[in-house]
């Protein structure tokens, strides 16, 4: 076979894939490390690490588009990236004895310099009940849409929109 043919074979092969999964490759590779890192992040209790891959302006919606928010403390924290959520999360990893995170990315579709993303996320956390401590574990698993944005080459999640989210399992 000619060398031309060969990368001819190939540009096609490459194609294929470029339009079966409607993002380019490296795309692909590189918002599926970020979930990777982000996994790692949140075992290591690492906030910063955690919401390394989102933009300044990240935010948690629910279903109907609206940011979600927790009360803390007397307040009303957003999800969305700022120092009262950092902090807020910074405690909540305190209060966890492990917490272990695996997101499996379901589909990307690129548009432009932006990706949509379904995601789904199984997370475990262990955590002592402050009247026995005893030791509880759950898990619980989320099916979210990701929006991702290329910026400076490097892709960023501006918006996680979650879809599913069944209530807490607790283990034995």
């Amino acid at each position: 076979m000619s060398r031309l043919r060969s990368v001819h074979i190939a540009m096609g092969c490459y194609g294929a894939l470029v339009c079966a999964t409607g993002v380019r490759a490296d795309a692909r590779a590189e918002i599926a490390a970020s979930y990777r890192k982000n996994d790692a992040a949140v075992a290591a209790k690492d906030v910063k690490g955690t919401m390394a891959c989102d933009t300044a302006d990240y935010t948690i919606v629910d279903r109907q588009g609206n940011v979600r928010k927790v009360e803390w403390e007397g307040k009303t924290i957003l999800y969305k990236s700022g120092p009262e959520f950092e902090e807020y999360t910074r405690r909540t990893y305190a209060q966890m004895e492990s917490i272990h995170q695996q997101t499996a990315v379901q589909k990307i579709t690129r548009k432009g310099g932006q990706a949509i993303v379904s995601v789904k996320q199984h997370t475990e956390v262990g955590a002592r009940n402050p009247q026995t401590q005893k030791l509880v574990t759950f898990a619980f698993d989320i099916t979210m849409e990701d929006t991702w944005l290329q910026q400076g080459g490097i892709w960023k999640r501006k918006r996680s929109r979650v879809l599913a989210q069944p209530r807490p399992k607790i283990k034995k």
